[in-house]
């Protein structure tokens, strides 16, 4: 079983193809490839699969426009924290695509005007959902520890001289310190990656 997150929504009219095409673009931007989109099912599958990041997702839109279901299902052991903040996303690209007669009608979550005329999302804001602000820093602390392992263990490999197992580790916690939004470490193992790179040629 998937982790996954749920929220119901009535009455707001959604243009459920406008949220998948700007889903489409979004994960293009954050370099998922579309595994699936099916509009007809109200279903898009994404994935990144590289040596080091097999990072998946499913969003299912269950139900018809104005009463229905949002749902995101994960798989993800670096990029954890992408997908809690991605409800965030998610939910403002609902309310963007959405008519509702009275603002109200958003069920009182925030929702600034600007995101859309500006058209920036503050998706890595914390969840509104307490439960969902739990699991992130929950995941944030894991993230954090499995960090500190990676890079003990690649040390270790570097000592033996394992460059190519060591490099691996390195990459997986810069995804680790993006995830977690830290870039000053991201930068720190991407500039030691590259001086690995550099010896290996």
């Amino acid at each position: 079983m998937l982790p996954g997150w749920e929220k119901k929504y009535v009455g707001l009219n959604t243009n459920v193809e406008n949220v998948f095409e700007d889903l489409r673009v979004f994960f293009s931007d954050q370099e998922f490839k579309i595994k699936s989109l099916n509009k007809k099912k109200g279903t898009i599958e994404v994935q990144i699969d590289s040596d080091v990041d097999k990072s998946y997702g499913k969003i299912s839109f269950i139900g018809d426009t104005n009463d229905y279901a949002a749902r995101v299902d994960w798989e993800a052991a670096l990029r954890k924290v992408f997908w809690i903040n991605f409800t965030n996303k998610l939910q403002d690209l609902i309310k963007i695509n959405s008519s509702p007669e009275k603002p109200e009608e958003i069920k009182g979550e925030s929702w600034s005007p600007s995101e859309e005329v500006v058209g920036k999302l503050d998706w890595r804001r914390m969840p509104d959902d307490p439960d969902l602000a739990k699991l992130r820093k929950e995941t944030e602390k894991e993230l954090d520890g499995k960090r500190s392992v990676l890079l003990s263990q690649a040390e270790a490999y570097e000592l033996e001289g394992e460059i190519k197992e060591a490099l691996k580790l390195y990459k997986m916690a810069v995804i680790i310190s993006k995830d977690l939004g830290e870039n000053v470490y991201a930068e720190m193992f991407e500039s030691k990656i590259k001086e690995f790179e550099g010896k290996s040629k």
